[in-house]
């Protein structure tokens, strides 16, 4: 995304927009980083026809409760900056909602967190789904990237190969699990992207010539537009999924 688009002030959620912009058909996507990491992908097979709204702040994610940054320190500015994107996702109406937070952050409160810190996190999640998935005719929960091998290290001189290729860490498992679940209590669809990324819960961090992260977390931009058909693909059965439900 260009330069400003990941963390927006806290009291001024005006988000960067892509696409047409009379576009009466938009795609809004909220979440953290993980949620940035996509709209390149998002925009490569939507754009054309949809405004792609981003609306993301780094270490910010979906679910409503306190969170910590990734060094242990408070981050209020966090819930600040949700209240304020909720009501402008409810005052916008997206056709499309496209929810995606880091797994990390599930996993640090389920490795240092109490049982009710857990607890809180569960509710928080299913409360921002509430919140949320009403606002849109399609609501959908696009699973993070597992995340991978750095390639500034495995691909060290003297490394093989296999020093690139990742296993799905357990912990990716529980929180994507727990997400489905909320998903499909709040009535939104639930899109799991490891195929995306991995064979045989073996993911490589390059595809081709591509590398995959730019750092074994976050996407780069070129690998996240070569999953513009997949996306595309995933959106649409989606969308036949809220039909056939008769819950769009």
């Amino acid at each position: 995304m260009r330069n400003g688009c990941l963390d927006r002030p806290v009291r001024d959620p005006e988000p960067c927009d892509f696409g047409p912009s009379g576009s009466r058909d938009t795609v809004v996507v909220v979440g953290d980083d993980a949620a940035a990491g996509y709209v390149p992908a998002i925009r490569a097979a939507l754009g054309e026809r949809f405004l792609v709204r981003p609306f993301v702040l780094d270490g910010c994610p979906v679910w409503n409760a306190p969170v910590t940054r990734a060094d242990g320190r408070p981050f209020p500015e966090c819930d600040a900056y949700r209240a304020s994107v909720w009501a402008e996702v409810r005052r916008r109406a997206p056709d499309v909602l496209v929810l995606t937070s880091s797994w990390r952050a599930g996993a640090r409160v389920v490795a240092t967190g109490t049982d009710d810190a857990v607890d809180d996190v569960l509710a928080g999640y299913l409360e921002s789904l509430d919140e949320l998935v009403p606002s849109a005719r399609l609501a959908v929960v696009l699973a993070p990237p597992p995340g991978g091998e750095d390639l500034q290290v495995c691909r060290a001189p003297a490394a093989r190969p296999r020093a690139c290729v990742a296993q799905v860490p357990e912990p990716y498992e529980v929180v994507a699990e727990a997400e489905r679940q909320l998903a499909e209590q709040a009535g939104a669809v639930y899109v799991d992207s490891r195929d995306w990324f991995c064979v045989d819960d073996a993911c490589p961090a390059f595809v081709g010539s591509t590398p995959v992260y730019a750092d074994g977390v976050h996407l780069t931009e070129a690998y996240a537009k070569e999953l513009a058909d997949v996306v595309l693909a995933a959106l649409a059965g989606a969308a036949d999924q809220v039909r056939t439900s008769g819950t769009g």
